[in-house]
């Protein structure tokens, strides 16, 4: 094989890496964004039980419930999303 081609193969070789790389900083960056959703929802769920904890008027708990079980929803989508970016990531990083 000549030099060239070795140069060659090379590159393309570091280009790929370089693409592998960007894929895995986006992942992450994917992860901490999940990361800091799933902490404003608990934080949002905090709230609405201490609302929950100190309402007696029926109507409103069972709104404030509602708005509960959305946020439980909206969560549980949130750790699966990360599950899904962290298999991601792992395989990414296989590849490198």
């Amino acid at each position: 094989m000549d030099i060239k081609k070795v140069e060659v193969s090379i590159e393309d070789v570091n280009s790929k890496i370089k693409k592998v790389e960007m894929k895995v900083e986006a992942v992450e960056d994917e992860i901490k964004e999940v990361k800091i959703m799933v902490k404003k929802i608990e934080v949002q769920i905090e709230k609405i039980e201490v609302q929950i904890a100190n309402t007696s008027n029926d109507k409103e708990l069972e709104q404030l419930r509602k708005e509960l079980e959305q946020l439980h929803k909206e969560l549980e989508q949130l750790c699966n999303n990360e599950k899904i970016y962290l298999e991601c990531l792992q395989r990414l990083k296989q590849e490198q």
